[in-house]
């Protein structure tokens, strides 16, 4: 599982226990355009995440997110899928790590400001306890 990977090199990312992520395609029309399952957060930073899917997709995608925290709001974002990594396990069933970029904060396109703080706490919180190398979806490519 991707989340094995997380465990490699220290960067800005980190964990957050229980943590999942809803997420839909931007690009599709709003009757036809639902989020999707709960999928496992793997790690998150204030410039993006990285979550475990079994549908594949492709980079370039933009998408809107739902971060599902227990005891919390869900919290949405908008992002651009910037890495995916695939792998089959001997069972047969295929699950990747997909990497989002989150777009800017601030401006019509964006995120809020106001999101971009309560990522700020969850790092606060969440960093210092997990003492835990991140995913860096370039570095700690999967293959």
């Amino acid at each position: 599982m991707a989340s094995e990977v997380t465990e490699r090199k220290n960067s800005g990312y980190f964990r957050i226990p229980g943590a999942t992520v809803r997420y839909k395609k931007s690009q599709i029309p709003f009757p036809f355009n639902f989020f999707s399952e709960k999928c496992d957060l793997v790690s998150i930073s204030k410039g993006g995440l990285v979550f475990d899917v079994e549908k594949k997709l492709l980079p370039g995608t933009k998408v809107k997110l739902q971060l599902l925290i227990p005891d919390r709001a869900p919290i949405h974002l908008r992002g651009r899928i910037v890495w995916v990594g695939w792998q089959t396990y001997i069972r047969g069933d295929m699950s990747g790590a997909v990497s989002v970029q989150f777009m800017p904060f601030g401006g019509k396109r964006g995120n809020p400001n106001s999101v971009l703080e309560v990522l700020r706490e969850l790092e606060d919180q969440y960093a210092k306890d997990a003492g835990v190398a991140g995913f860096n979806p370039v570095r700690d490519h999967l293959f």
